[in-house]
């Protein structure tokens, strides 16, 4: 006859494991996330940007338009669903509001992500985006480096730091932005 065997030593692992998870998922705390705002550009082809969700902030020529097809990025959500802006040098600056964040201990960073596909630059640089109110707080720059182009992040009222990669133009590029707290200043990565 086989007896029964029962191993303390295991049922004390166990329990001691499933304490430990416990009191880690207890003092960890909530991790809140939240959509802002999401744009695919599903609109007709041809259609103003101003005759959607955006509105112009400065006056620029060539108007910004929605473009027929989408950029790619291997293995994001974002395949094949919607369109494409393209955007030019001097063309008009238009903003799409969305709900407001506080940076703070429990709200520490803004994050916005998007395939860029660069053709052309300046070389002084310019910037494509920018997240902030009315007066853009945090931007995301381009400029030519002979053959191809580097992105920049910059704050209001400083210069633009730009990174030293040189990536070639015409290729789909995923970028993700964050505009986060640290202590008691606000700076974008």
């Amino acid at each position: 006859m086989e007896r029964l065997k029962y191993n303390f030593l295991n049922l004390y692992v166990h329990s001691l494991s499933l304490i430990i998870y416990l009191g880690m998922m207890a003092l960890i705390g909530k991790v809140h996330a939240q959509t802002f705002l999401t744009e695919s550009f599903n609109y007709p082809p041809g259609t103003l940007l101003t005759n959607t969700h955006w509105s112009q902030q400065t006056v620029g020529s060539p108007a910004i338009m929605v473009g027929n097809g989408n950029l790619i990025y291997p293995n994001t959500i974002g395949d094949n669903i919607g369109n494409k802006v393209s955007l030019a040098s001097g063309g008009e600056d238009l903003y799409h509001a969305f709900t407001a964040a506080t940076l703070n201990a429990s709200t520490p960073g803004v994050y916005s992500s998007m395939i860029v596909n660069v053709s052309d630059a300046q070389a002084g640089g310019d910037f494509f985006f920018a997240l902030g109110s009315f007066a853009p707080t945090a931007s995301l720059y381009i400029r030519s480096n002979g053959t191809g182009f580097s992105f920049g992040i910059g704050k209001s009222g400083t210069t633009a730091e730009y990174e030293n990669l040189v990536r070639p133009f015409t290729t789909d590029n995923g970028t993700t932005y964050s505009w986060s707290s640290v202590g008691t200043q606000a700076c974008p990565e």
